[in-house]
């Protein structure tokens, strides 16, 4: 218990520390075909850049990715962004497998004034039956 809160207050004061820090929330996605799991709750969270987080993927199976994102700078509340890195859970063990993730951001404010609705679009890769669009809310700090 000693190890994880002292790890949780070293990940918050980076977090603090940071340029830009963002910690977000995935909620669910839609496959182009039927076969595939639309409720995929997780986390992650991005520093300047460097991104990493975990969720129940469409094979019901959890995965965890990590890689870099570089986002645009922000037009009319809305920004662009890819992330390009490795995530498991879709082969057979913790096999990696590339990823490159285009998205696109809008500050909605809903949420407070930091909030930002993530839509991404999910590629098909060989071991996938079908493209998926996927929705995260994420907060700035």
């Amino acid at each position: 218990m000693k190890k994880l809160l002292i790890t949780a207050v070293l990940a918050i004061s980076s977090l603090a520390q940071a340029e830009d820090a963002r910690i977000g929330v995935h909620l669910g996605s839609y496959h182009f075909s039927s076969d595939g799991n639309n409720v995929n709750p997780g986390i992650y969270g991005v520093v300047d850049g460097w991104t990493a987080g975990t969720f129940y993927n469409s094979k019901r199976r959890q995965s965890f990715y990590g890689g870099y994102t570089w986002e645009s700078d922000e037009w009319k509340r809305l920004s662009a962004a890819v992330t390009l890195g490795l995530i498991t859970g879709y082969g057979k063990g913790a096999t990696p497998y590339p990823m490159v993730i285009p998205s696109i951001g809008w500050r909605h404010g809903l949420l407070g004034k930091a909030s930002v609705l993530r839509i991404m679009f999910v590629p098909r890769a060989s071991h996938q039956k079908s493209h998926a669009l996927h929705a995260s809310m994420e907060w700035k700090f």
